[in-house]
């Protein structure tokens, strides 16, 4: 089986290597060149041989801590639902020791050499420099998801929530204790560059994201070793996001992810970013070229949209709070996008699993669900979590246009959403396809590697 997953792979490469052009092989081979050519640096971060502080944190950062703790203080005195779901939370993770992860159910919380491993399986992925991790594991029971989920460090922004909610000094200093545990102990076992837990960008940018979040929301509660140990961690994740981006030739969800993550950490945590005019432009051609005229991310997929539109709310909010407000396009693009998401939800608050499935989250309140109450949460749109996303942009997040465009909206009649057609009627409620899927068509061969037809 092994030898035959190995294969079609191979044949995958080929082809892939066949349709791209000449200059994006060359491209991809100088970053392979400079993956390989980097593992002395990193090994020498990794044995102390070498020392990293990172810059100081930005005053943007300071002010988005000081709005997101203030959030989170005002849901959890008027926002029952939320209050109780964090209690609960925390409870699971501080109390029992266990996390949620992939719908598999509470696993035990990782320590030590863990943070590499697939708890549902056991299976453990060795800590070797990231070009060299088989994080596919062709042919062994194991899924790298259960290691790279632990490791996002959402569980963190929800540590970092009870240590601005406590009132007490004393559940104030135990929040505070858990942070420090659990971001030392992740921080000893993954090393920069090496392990499984750095082997995909996109990753990396996730954990970026949750560690600044989390960061800014403990504030001064944690100790000072603590934050230079954040702010190091910080400024490594930048570094190698810098290094390291994934590209394609057709750049997808895996590519916006990680932009998400280094206009986070240029603009907010560390605000070294002198050209944003310029930046800007840029940032905002890319981001046009993800989605399609009628909002649909260009992957055609419904729950990898979804993350797609939560990546692309973060990146506005990281905006919002660097320029003082958002660009019109910007704007827009959110509405269209978001429309388009919402218009796809069924009568259960799911959306329907086409395409590539994935319930990836980039800030998760431990569901493994696939509707859009998270991401109107985030928003402040309806209650039961702290909108999060509408504190980090502020005035920005929250115009009545965005907030309209994840709105419910039922459609009166048959439409078409991108390569899929919407009907709801009294007994029915269907999501069809009726186009070609995938990246600009690829998914919609009807054969599979090795000429024969799909069944």
């Amino acid at each position: 089986m092994a030898e035959r997953i190995a294969i079609n792979r191979l044949r995958h490469v080929l082809r892939r290597v066949r349709e791209v052009p000449p200059s994006f092989l060359l491209k991809k081979l100088g970053m392979l060149i400079r993956s390989h050519s980097m593992q002395p640096h990193y090994a020498a971060l990794r044995y102390g041989l070498v020392r990293t502080r990172g810059p100081a944190f930005a005053p943007t950062f300071a002010a988005m801590g000081e709005a997101l703790r203030e959030t989170v203080q005002h849901a959890q005195r008027t926002d029952r639902e939320y209050a109780d779901g964090l209690k609960t939370r925390l409870a699971q993770l501080l109390d029992a020791r266990r996390l949620p992860v992939l719908g598999y159910g509470p696993i035990p919380f990782p320590v030590g050499a863990a943070w590499r491993e697939d708890r549902t399986t056991g299976y453990r992925w060795p800590l070797a420099y990231f070009p060299f991790v088989n994080f596919l594991t062709h042919g062994r029971d194991a899924d790298v998801k259960a290691a790279w989920e632990p490791s996002r460090l959402q569980w963190l922004v929800w540590i970092g929530e009870g240590v601005a909610n406590s009132m007490e000094s004393a559940e104030r200093g135990e929040a505070a204790a858990a942070f420090r545990r659990g971001l030392e102990d992740w921080d000893r076992e993954n090393p920069v560059g090496f392990g499984p837990n750095w082997t995909v960008a996109m990753e990396v940018a996730i954990r970026a994201i949750n560690l600044g979040l989390a960061t800014a929301l403990a504030g001064e509660a944690v100790d000072d070793d603590t934050r230079s140990r954040a702010r190091r961690l910080l400024w490594q994740h930048l570094v190698y996001l810098r290094r390291f981006p994934e590209v394609s030739d057709r750049n997808g969800n895996h590519y916006l992810v990680g932009r998400c993550g280094v206009v986070f950490l240029e603009w907010v945590v560390f605000g070294e970013n002198t050209r944003r005019t310029a930046a800007l432009g840029s940032l905002l051609q890319d981001l046009e070229a993800q989605f399609d005229a009628d909002g649909l991310h260009i992957e055609h997929a419904p729950l990898y949209h979804r993350l797609c539109v939560e990546t692309v709310l973060w990146i506005a909010a990281w905006v919002g709070r660097a320029e003082g407000a958002l660009p019109a396009g910007l704007e827009a693009l959110i509405v269209r996008a978001g429309g388009a998401l919402a218009s796809l939800e069924m009568r259960s608050g799911s959306l329907p699993a086409l395409g590539d499935a994935d319930s990836g989250q980039i800030v998760s309140f431990g569901e493994a669900g696939r509707g859009l109450g998270y991401l109107r949460r985030l928003l402040g749109v309806e209650l039961g979590g702290p909108p999060l996303l509408a504190a980090c942009g502020g005035p920005s997040m929250r115009t009545a246009a965005i907030r309209r465009s994840f709105e419910s909206t039922p459609p009166s009649a048959m439409r078409r959403v991108g390569p899929f057609v919407r009907l709801m009627r009294k007994d029915v409620d269907l999501v069809l396809r009726a186009g070609p899927h995938g990246l600009f068509g690829r998914a919609s061969h009807d054969h599979d590697d090795n000429g024969s037809p799909w069944v």
